[in-house]
């Protein structure tokens, strides 16, 4: 059909396994001040794509094995090519300021590649920031992709399938446009 398989189906080439994943582990200046929200936003970064995954949860080291098998799978059809990539992870914290969140986005956001993943399910609460970090990436010059509901993409070949044309078209989109 002309769509890249997302999954390793014996392939030759050394496979980045879920299981071989390294787990996502912010450094000690991110954690410092993320004490308890159950909201992160983890950046995977795999120079050529990057991924923004918004979760709830209580664990801030690391995406639940399922989410970042995905995200894995994902980059790795993307760059034809298994890769690691440099993790940072951001909190979100009741008390802070929604300015220095934002702040702090967008400062996340500008070290990344042109191509950005943008995975934040409408059925969390760590939704609520969408249109902050939708605002953030149209004010750059980039491409970005949403995943909004994570259970109709990864059961919808249809939705996978428009994804992944959408995806491999900003590939060859020149910059700027």
């Amino acid at each position: 059909m002309g769509i890249d398989r997302w999954t390793e189906r014996g392939n030759p080439l050394a496979p980045v396994a879920s299981s071989d994943a390294p787990k996502a582990t912010p450094s000690a200046t991110e954690t410092a001040s993320t004490a308890a929200p159950g909201q992160t936003f983890h950046v995977l970064n795999f120079q050529s794509l990057a991924m923004l995954v918004g979760v709830d949860q209580n664990e801030l080291e690391v995406l639940p094995d399922a989410l970042l098998g995905m995200c894995y799978e994902l980059a790795r059809a993307y760059n034809r090519a298994p890769s690691r990539p440099v993790v940072s992870v951001l909190a979100i914290q009741r008390n802070k300021a929604p300015e220095e969140f934002i702040a702090a986005l967008s400062q996340l956001i500008s070290g990344m590649p042109r191509q950005i993943i943008v995975i934040m399910d409408v059925h969390a609460k760590i939704s609520e920031h969408t249109n902050n970090v939708l605002g953030l990436l149209d004010s750059r010059n980039g491409d970005h992709l949403f995943i909004d509901n994570l259970v109709e993409f990864q059961t919808s070949a249809a939705v996978k399938r428009k994804f992944w044309e959408d995806l491999m078209a900003s590939r060859v989109r020149p910059r700027g446009n």
